[in-house]
């Protein structure tokens, strides 16, 4: 019997070489992996069922099959990531140490720093994305305080609550650093999102949702260490490269 990680290995292989602009002949992946044709349709299913479900994060139109040439390639809704974007993502997916979760975040924050754009909220809370509701029918905003009953707005039988005109509910919708005043001069302000801020009350010790995640704080600057230092060996080497 397969097993899982090896299932997911190969899975994230046979990604990144569509991604790159390979083309995916399930016989010749069959052949190389020592599994059946139907175990590399298996793949490619699941591949193309992650692309319609982050389609707009990852901007890939879809794994396309070429009859005349009996293989998949993956068809973009417009060129986005660079030759030294996808050599970052090669080493983040090839690393194995991020779930799927994680691996999506950090793509999304490779594109605000590609496009010199900005990655507003880590947080659907802090977007105005999410509401949760309780079993018994209350309303509130973030899951992370269910616990508590914390930042809850209402009940499902309140037909006079507006969630998008709640006041709580536009506090939480200004959460995100770039309304923050103390975080205008930071150098990770354009890929940082900010964090959890129930996380952030819990690391300040204090009741407002208004507090800085410093935890973040660290990881958005040495995530931003890390995409210019890696764009700048691969430049380096791209140049040494046409000497």
């Amino acid at each position: 019997m397969v097993k899982a990680k090896d299932k997911k290995n190969r899975m994230l292989e046979i990604f990144y070489r569509a991604m790159v602009g390979g083309n995916i002949n399930t016989k010749a992946l069959a052949d190389e992996y020592g599994v059946s044709g139907k175990s590399i349709s298996r793949d490619i299913g699941e591949i193309k069922n992650f692309l319609s479900d982050n389609r707009d994060l990852v901007n890939y139109k879809d794994l396309r099959y070429s009859a005349s040439s009996k293989t998949y390639h993956l068809e973009f809704d417009h060129v986005l990531l660079s030759k030294e974007l996808i050599a970052i993502i090669k080493v983040l997916i090839g690393c194995r140490a991020f779930s799927k979760e994680e691996l999506l975040t950090l793509i999304s924050k490779l594109k605000a720093f590609a496009e010199s754009g900005l990655y507003f909220s880590d947080c659907a809370a802090t977007s105005g994305s999410q509401i949760v509701i309780t079993p018994d029918g209350q309303v509130g905003i973030c899951h992370g305080a269910m616990e508590k009953r914390e930042h809850f707005i209402g009940s499902i039988d309140d037909e006079n609550l507006v969630v998008g005109k709640n006041a709580e509910v536009n506090h939480w919708n200004h959460l995100s650093p770039v309304f923050k005043e103390e975080c205008q001069n930071c150098e990770a302000l354009g890929i940082c999102g900010g964090g959890c801020p129930v996380n952030a009350q819990k690391l300040n010790n204090t009741a407002s949702i208004d507090a800085i995640d410093k935890a973040f704080c660290i990881h958005a600057k040495k995530v931003l260490e890390y995409l210019i230092g890696e764009l700048l060996k691969y430049s380096v080497r791209e140049a040494e490269e046409c000497v």
